[in-house]
């Protein structure tokens, strides 16, 4: 199931330790109100997301056919207090933006998300996921594809199927 896949992708990033995550249109506001109180080069660690995570699973109803709630529970209990959540502010141009990693490496994770940000100073969200979303856009978007889908139809004597608007 989706769910089962979301959980053992949780859990591998929990076991690997080193990742880091900056959303780019965050919802905790809060924190983000927090952040914009920093200066340049500044950071702050909130604690882990057991609590945050503790909240989605009580808001959403999941069917236990597959004992997907055993692993909720898991991931509460044990998952969960693994992942930190962080904001920066990388420059005093700069607004705020939240992170996530992992507790063991959080203070890592801020200097690295600080460094890189520190590239595009007036916008402070780092310059290597910019990159790596241009990149997709430009090799995965509608744009690329579109094409692709068109001749795979023609070759089957369907060209006029699905034509983009």
């Amino acid at each position: 199931s989706t769910v089962r896949a979301a959980l053992d992708l949780m859990a591998w990033f929990a076991d690997f330790g080193r990742f880091l995550f900056v959303p780019s249109q965050p919802r905790r506001r809060d924190l983000l109100m927090l952040g914009n109180a920093l200066e340049g080069g500044e950071y702050l660690l909130f604690g882990d997301m057991r609590e945050e995570v503790y909240e989605l699973v009580r808001r959403v109803h999941y069917r236990d056919e597959y004992g997907v709630r055993t692993e909720m529970d898991r991931l509460i209990d044990e998952i969960a207090p693994q992942f930190i959540t962080g904001v920066y502010r990388a420059s005093r141009a700069a607004p705020a933006y939240l992170f996530y990693a992992h507790a063991d490496h959080a203070h890592m994770a801020a200097h690295l998300a600080i460094a890189d940000a520190q590239l595009q100073e007036s916008r402070g969200f780092p310059m290597l996921l910019d990159l790596a979303r241009a990149v997709c856009r430009a090799t995965f978007g509608i744009d690329s594809l579109t094409p692709l889908v068109q001749t795979a139809f023609a070759t089957v004597d369907e060209p006029l199927r699905y034509l983009v608007e």
